[in-house]
């Protein structure tokens, strides 16, 4: 056993005893941004890069570089992260920790307007993409063409406000919607049946219309920021069953889409044979994969530098470089069949690829930085859109672990999130009011 070896498997072990500790003592941290993202870098591609250290030593000309970012990016992170607005995760836990369901009371106006939000874009996207063109209708008409569909119904949108006025749909309106309706139905579902009857037809319509384009991450992402909601709202209990339960529940679409992508019929059998083979290949293994490509082409063929920011290039007058598209091409045998594809990563890998091993510093910050959405946190006063804020954000801080910054922050809607669960609080303290002096004339 190499030292490399060695030394990846104590840091990945002692990493995962810091994050039991965290979660057995310190779970409130888990509202803040960076401690999501740590602890899904370590799930998703720390313990892989571990499993596969041996392999990782002889590829990469300097795997010491690859070292850094794995395990020394996620250890730093968690410290610091630490001791960032402790007090004040305390107490913003606490007021939706262990809350009944009565005590979430929100103005239903909320939903109305997520839901116009939602049709407005729906109709605007289908008013540029034929049903008939979308990836979704694909799967069922041409399963195998569906891949090409899921490219050209999104990615390959020439209007870029089609691209990202559905972007935010996916990212921010619907996950605060589901968590709202959840929450509605819920506290409905005894006395008034025929309002959680309709609040279910707007849950699964927001589903549909997250899976136009056929990709199978929305509607997961959809599932587990309702769960992460509940959950957090229950005081994040340590029941093993829930995981499991939870897990099988995200992953359940995924599997089916890909199932009817490949034009085969679902059967029990067939179902667990990609649950336990390329679904979890696609979670735990190919994350850590495709950053292992971004460290390779740069050590192999340079840093793209400043090329790899097109507005920036642009400006500078530097060719740019679509970093994502060019790795898709180099390193995927899917690249024989849609050359549009990309391989897109956490930014800790592909800054690396930028700019080099200084850019750690750079993650490090923009990592800590994160959590300044706490200050966001607090200001928001109702405990329902509270909750619906920190399931949201819970699936935005995920997506740090496979795209740029700056595409976690914008194209993502981690900020627009902030920016509109704040609105929404001032609107529905207004309406509260509003709805007050009405009663008292």
């Amino acid at each position: 056993m190499t030292l490399f070896i060695l030394f990846s498997w104590i840091f990945c072990i002692s990493m995962f005893s810091l994050l039991i500790i965290i979660f057995f003592r310190y779970r409130f941290l888990l509202i803040k941004p960076s401690i999501i993202i740590i602890t899904f870098f370590h799930l998703r591609i720390q313990w892989a890069a571990t499993i596969q250290a041996g392999y990782i030593e002889k590829y990469l000309p300097q795997p010491s570089s690859f070292f850094i970012l794995v395990h020394i990016f996620p250890l730093v992170g968690l410290i610091g992260a630490f001791f960032i607005f402790h007090k004040s995760s305390i107490e913003i836990f606490s007021r939706i920790s262990r809350r009944s369901l009565n005590s979430l009371s929100f103005r239903k106006e909320i939903i109305y307007i997520l839901l116009a939000i939602i049709l407005f874009i729906s109709i605007f996207y289908l008013g540029h993409i034929q049903f008939s063109q979308t990836g979704l209708y694909t799967i069922f008409v041409d399963p195998l063409k569906s891949a090409e569909a899921r490219e050209s119904s999104l990615k390959l949108i020439a209007n870029p406000i089609v691209r990202y006025s559905y972007s935010f749909l996916k990212n921010v309106f619907a996950p605060l919607l589901v968590v709202f309706l959840m929450i509605f139905i819920l506290q409905n579902i005894k006395k008034k049946f025929s309002r959680s009857l309709i609040a279910t037809i707007m849950l699964i319509f927001t589903f549909l219309v997250v899976s136009l384009t056929g990709a199978r991450s929305p509607a997961a992402a959809l599932l587990l920021t309702i769960i992460w909601a509940f959950y957090l709202k229950n005081g994040m209990p340590i029941r093993p069953l829930y995981f499991i339960l939870a897990i099988l529940v995200v992953l359940t679409p995924t599997v089916i889409l890909t199932i009817l992508r490949e034009g085969k019929v679902i059967n029990l059998s067939l179902f667990l044979n990609y649950l336990g083979g390329g679904i979890f290949r696609r979670v735990f293994i190919i994350p850590m994969e495709v950053g292992l490509y971004h460290v390779h082409y740069a050590q192999m063929k340079g840093f793209f530098g400043i090329a790899a920011i097109p507005k920036i290039a642009v400006l500078l007058n530097i060719h740019p470089v679509n970093v994502a598209n060019l790795i898709y091409i180099s390193y995927t045998h899917f690249s024989h069949t849609i050359e549009s594809g990309l391989a897109n990563t956490s930014y800790v890998f592909s800054y690396y690829s930028y700019f080099g091993i200084l850019s750690v510093i750079l993650s490090l910050f923009g990592l800590w930085a994160l959590d300044f959405s706490v200050l966001v946190f607090k200001k928001i006063k109702n405990n329902a859109i509270l909750l619906a804020c920190l399931g949201s954000i819970f699936i935005a801080s995920m997506a740090f672990i496979s795209t740029d910054y700056t595409i976690g922050l914008f194209t993502n809607g981690f900020l627009l999130l902030l920016l509109l669960t704040w609105m929404m609080d001032k609107i529905n303290s207004y309406l509260d009011k509003t709805g007050a002096r009405e009663n008292l004339t």
